[in-house]
């Protein structure tokens, strides 16, 4: 995770994407069509996000690293809280 680049995901595609803040480089992170991502936080390098569709959070350092945390807030809502 690198300064000068944006992060978001798309609940229509299932993707977390990301692009520097010139609108260069765009790439594709994360992808899972069956994800609704909400929720995220770039913080000690590692970005942190939520799922509407799971009960976990989840935390990564690349595509390749992404761990699941399970976590339960008010009406069965995944929460984060750093």
């Amino acid at each position: 995770m690198s300064a000068g680049v944006l992060y978001w995901g798309d609940a229509g595609s299932g993707k977390i994407e990301t692009a520097s803040i010139n609108g260069g480089a765009r790439s594709t992170v994360l992808l899972d069509e069956d994800a609704t991502y909400y929720a995220f936080v770039l913080y000690d390098g590692k970005i942190y996000f939520t799922d509407w569709n799971d009960k976990y959070a989840f935390w990564m350092l690349s595509a390749k690293s992404v761990v699941k945390v399970p976590c339960m807030g008010r009406r069965g809502t995944a929460f984060l809280h750093l």
